[in-house]
C-alpha cells in the first residue's frame, strides 16, 4: 500500500484502499526491431532488469505471439531452465521458414506478469552456393553443368540466375518457369554464350 501524509501534521495522512505490487523490469537489447537474424545461426538474446529476478524463462514465437515456443538451450545443454539472470543467453536458432513477425519473450521465473516482449523482428532462411565457387571454372556451351548449394533453413523454393551481359537472366525449370525446388542441385544447361564475367545467384523466391 501507500500512504500520503504531512510532513508536520502525522494525523493528515491516507492510505490506498488495495494494495499494489512493485514488479522487477526486463529491457530486452537484442533483438530488436530492426534486427535480422539467420536460421541455424547461434546469436546472443541480451537484456538488462532492475529489482530481483534470479532466473528468466525465454520463448520466442514466430506469428506475432499467437504461438509461444521455449527458448532450449542446444549449445549448452547443461543449463537448466528457467535460465540464470546473467542478461545473456546464446541461443542457437531452430531450421525454421522465414517470417517478419518473430518475437522474443523474457518472463520472471516465480512471477509470469513481470515479462517484457521484443518488437517484431526478422528470421531468414541463408543460401550458400557450393559449385560452381571458383572464378576459374570454364562451362561449355551446350553442356550439363550441376548447381549446387545449401541450406540454412527452411526454404521450399528457390529461384536461380546468372549474369551475362551487365543483367540477371533466368534458369528456367524443366515447365520453362522461374521457381526451383529446393533440393540443393540443379541440372543447368549452358546457353550459347560467350563471356568472361559469368555469375550464378540462388536465392529465396520469396525473398528476392
Amino acid at each position: 500500500k501507500v500512504m500520503v501524509s504531512d510532513i508536520n501534521d502525522a494525523l493528515a495522512q491516507d492510505v490506498s484502499l488495495n494494495n499494489c505490487s512493485i514488479k522487477p523490469r526486463i529491457l530486452i537489447s537484442a533483438p530488436n526491431g530492426s534486427t535480422t537474424w539467420y536460421s541455424e545461426d547461434e546469436v546472443n538474446i541480451t537484456w538488462t532488469t532492475d529489482g530481483t529476478l534470479p532466473n528468466v524463462e525465454i520463448y520466442y514465437s514466430l506469428n506475432n505471439g499467437s504461438d509461444w515456443f521455449t527458448v532450449l538451450d542446444e549449445i549448452a545443454p547443461i543449463d537448466s531452465w528457467p535460465y540464470p539472470n546473467d542478461g545473456i543467453f546464446e541461443w542457437k536458432i531452430p531450421k525454421v521458414v522465414r517470417t517478419n513477425e518473430a518475437l522474443i519473450k523474457i518472463v520472471s521465473s516465480t512471477d509470469l506478469n513481470a515479462l517484457k516482449e521484443t518488437a517484431v523482428f526478422n528470421i531468414k532462411g541463408r543460401l550458400s552456393m557450393t559449385y560452381p565457387t571458383n572464378s576459374g571454372e570454364v562451362f561449355r556451351c551446350g553442356t550439363t553443368e550441376n548447381l549446387t548449394w545449401t541450406t540454412k533453413g527452411i526454404i521450399p523454393t528457390v529461384g536461380l540466375q546468372y549474369w551475362y551481359s551487365g543483367a540477371w537472366q533466368y534458369i528456367l525449370n524443366a515447365g520453362s518457369g522461374t521457381d526451383h525446388v529446393n533440393d540443393g542441385s540443379f541440372g543447368w544447361t549452358v546457353p550459347l554464350i560467350k563471356s568472361n564475367t559469368v555469375k550464378i545467384k540462388v536465392y529465396d523466391i520469396g525473398d528476392a
